[in-house]
């Protein structure tokens, strides 16, 4: 048989040990019906999507239509088996009449010959819509790949096939690399060496008796698997915001797509980097074009950043947002910190003050770092109104401060504190509307029970919410809606 076979090294190849020993955990159980649904895993300009059984979600069928229905110039499949639902028929055809080029390539002879008496109905059709249908002929054909304007790939263990997308559990690699791309161009070259053409007027020339037993077996097709079949695409998996995360840190350098799918896994599906000052913006916009589908940025001067030459930071902020104001969501984090020096407070007022009028220009919320200067923060707020107002991230001030915040129109960022056993934040959080508060990790620091003391991360955010669900006695499915609809509300978020 012909196959298809990459082999993967450094971060990939720890992504995909870790989905497959988690899988390996969970089967081993064989406990299905508790699988809980599985996120896609993203790596630079490539995601590790996992499907599993769904007469409903479905989202690798999904995203082969969206793949299709985006392609320019040319389309090549490879399959085993060629049984596409209508959607994905209608897909290709569609391609076809807006000038692109199909090629789909299926072994001339299958290993199941019910799945070929299928098949047979279908091809006949697709190439009347100009789909160039090949055979490989010397032997069974077993690799299952896509390419698309010999750019954009999926190599994956599923066919094209409703029977994969419906009923079974499967894997794919999908993505825009270059060397990829480039190889799997090469092995589809050999393989077309090796095909023939689809002989349509052999298929028109079809026996009454193998048109019967086409027909015969169509309507059966949905009879298989569904004895086994599980629909998981109901699963109950809240989705979160982080709403404040230093992600670019350092300390993430070593395992940072680990890290972000541990929070899509989850539930997290955006992230929000706030910005420190120049020694961290290139780090905090590499990693957001690395993962564009769930970060978003923030940009501003850390109050403790603010120092002698804080003009000069103030300056780079401004020329940046000025340039990429699209960009960013927010300014921040930016404030008041007068918890181990107050040597540069007035410059942090004076910096504060600043940047708050650039959030009124460019008309962004801001993300205010703010301890044990409550007080000036309010005076300052008074006096210089933000029209889009704001987050107190990691709100440590008393109940008192936490009511005057939000009559002023503020949201109260509440983080892993909240999960400590002694602290007056869960007081806090009882007294507040849920539709003030916004979750945040604040990762890598102030990480929440029971992680307590160890490098905090997106993925924890449920920890948080699971808190907040307890304190205010709601569920945790509302505490992910009211407080990720406050986040998309707040930051413009899509």
């Amino acid at each position: 048989w012909r196959e298809l076979n990459f082999r993967i090294e450094d971060r990939m190849a720890r992504l995909f040990k870790k989905v497959f020993l988690d899988n390996f955990a969970l089967y081993r159980k064989f406990d299905f019906e508790k699988m809980r649904f599985k996120r896609n895993i993203f790596y630079k300009k490539m995601m590790i999507m996992q499907e599993v059984p769904s007469r409903n979600r479905q989202r690798l069928r999904h995203k082969y239509e969206s793949l299709i229905n985006n392609a320019k110039k040319n389309i090549v499949i490879e399959t085993p088996y060629f049984l596409p639902s209508s959607r994905l028929r209608k897909a290709v055809i569609n391609a076809v009449q807006r000038g692109v080029d199909v090629v789909v390539v299926a072994p001339k002879h299958s290993d199941v010959q019910t799945v070929d008496i299928i098949r047979r109905h279908y091809l006949g059709m697709m190439h009347e819509h100009g789909v160039k249908i090949k055979f490989f002929n010397p032997a069974n054909l077993h690799a299952k790949c896509m390419l698309i304007d010999e750019e954009t790939f999926s190599v994956t263990s599923a066919n094209f096939d409703y029977r994969s997308f419906q009923h079974q559990h499967e894997i794919a690699l999908i993505g825009k690399e270059k060397k990829i791309s480039t190889l799997l161009k090469q092995h589809i070259d050999i393989t077309l060496n090796y095909c023939e053409d689809f002989d349509y007027n052999k298929w028109l020339e079809r026996t009454r008796f193998e048109k019967f037993w086409e027909w015969f077996f169509l309507p059966l097709r949905f009879m298989m698997y569904n004895n086994i079949i599980y629909d998981y695409s109901n699963m109950n998996m809240v989705k979160l915001i982080d709403t404040h995360s230093h992600l670019y840190d350092d300390s993430f350098d070593e395992d940072i797509d680990i890290v972000i799918n541990n929070a899509i896994e989850n539930g997290v599906t955006k992230i929000i980097l706030p910005a420190i000052d120049s020694d961290s913006f290139e780090r905090q916009k590499k990693l957001s074009a690395l993962y564009s589908d769930i970060f978003y940025q923030m940009i501003g001067v850390h109050p403790t950043s603010i120092k002698e030459n804080y003009h000069k930071e103030l300056d780079l902020v401004y020329s940046e947002i000025a340039t990429n104001t699209d960009v960013y969501v927010a300014i921040g984090e930016v404030g008041l910190d007068y918890y181990w020096d107050t040597t540069f407070a007035h410059e942090q007022q004076d910096a504060l003050k600043t940047q708050i009028e650039w959030a009124n220009q460019f008309q962004k919320p801001v993300a205010l770092h703010i301890r044990n200067a409550y007080e000036d923060l309010f005076k300052i707020l008074q006096k210089y109104p933000v029209d889009k107002r704001g987050v107190l991230h990691c709100f440590s001030g008393s109940l008192c401060d936490a009511k005057q915040a939000v009559d002023m129109g503020y949201m109260l960022g509440i983080g892993g504190v909240v999960t400590f056993k002694k602290n007056d934040l869960a007081k806090i959080v009882a007294e507040v509307p849920l539709k003030n508060i916004l979750l945040e990790t604040d990762a890598p620091y102030l990480a929440p029970t029971p992680y307590r003391g160890k490098r905090n991360q997106s993925a924890y955010i449920l920890n948080i919410a699971q808190t907040v669900a307890e304190i205010k006695n709601v569920s945790l499915k509302e505490v992910a809606e009211r407080t990720s609809q406050n986040a998309i509300e707040m930051f413009g978020l899509k």
